[in-house]
């Protein structure tokens, strides 16, 4: 049986992953910076180099990606709550004779 996380441990991954993405951004600071580029001026010169289909296809794409992580979220939820059921309403208190 596949090992369900406690929130305890997304909320870890999600840290890292987090810790990740800045990461990797600060290098990408450091590699404009060591190459003595302004990030903003490169980021204006890489956007004017793509046309409006390139930006509707990105756009595209990463709405389809959004899409299918969405649906992932919902049908490990729904395993989750399959291998979880609550115990629904309250069980009625017994009457001690």
């Amino acid at each position: 049986m596949a090992h369900t996380a406690s929130p305890a441990e997304r909320a870890a991954q999600m840290q890292e992953i987090i810790a990740n993405a800045q990461q990797a951004l600060e290098r990408s600071r450091h590699f404009y910076d060591d190459h003595g580029l302004d990030g903003e001026k490169a980021r204006a010169f890489l956007e004017s180099r793509v046309d409006e289909k390139a930006r509707a296809e990105a756009r595209r794409l990463f709405e389809q990606d959004m899409q299918e992580i969405d649906q992932e979220i919902h049908e490990q939820l729904a395993r989750e709550a399959s291998l979880n059921p609550g115990s629904g309403a309250p069980r009625r208190p017994r009457f001690m004779v």
